[in-house]
């Protein structure tokens, strides 16, 4: 629920961390209900103050996908309200052109507002899109 661009550390060795530096505590595959983390990246189900889990995670990796395609983020908003309103409609920020259809529907797939239609990462690492640029990320 707090993955977010500054959140993201590449090593040397191109691997990918996350990270934070605030509130910290361990989620397993149960679900956990404190809501703590960054408004823009908020789920639809923390505005709902429902319990979150992974797939609260998978949301906030689609703002981020955003907002490193687009350089803005998806849901800006002035107030709590207007950003609750916009996350549970579902209504982000429109990418440019020059991102990919398949990135597009990789990010509209991350940023479904039912979280039971919502992705597991599994079912996103099998994505024919992603597996493709994973080998192509590989051969270099």
């Amino acid at each position: 629920r707090n993955i977010k661009p500054s959140t993201i550390f590449l090593t040397k060795d191109f691997e990918v961390k996350i990270g934070g530096f605030g509130f910290l505590r361990t989620v397993d595959n149960s679900n956990a209900s404190t809501a703590i983390g960054t408004l823009n990246y908020f789920s639809p189900e923390l505005f709902d103050n429902k319990p979150y889990g992974r797939r609260s995670d998978i949301w906030s990796l689609g703002c981020t996908l955003h907002e490193m395609s687009s350089k803005d983020l998806a849901f800006k908003s002035k107030t709590y309200e207007e950003c609750q309103k916009a996350v549970q409609a579902g209504t982000y920020a429109k990418l440019p052109s020059y991102v990919s259809l398949q990135f597009k529907d990789l990010i509209k797939k991350l940023l479904t507002v039912k979280l039971e239609n919502r992705p597991y990462i599994d079912a996103i690492l099998n994505d024919p899109f992603i597996k493709n640029k994973m080998k192509d990320f590989c051969k270099k």
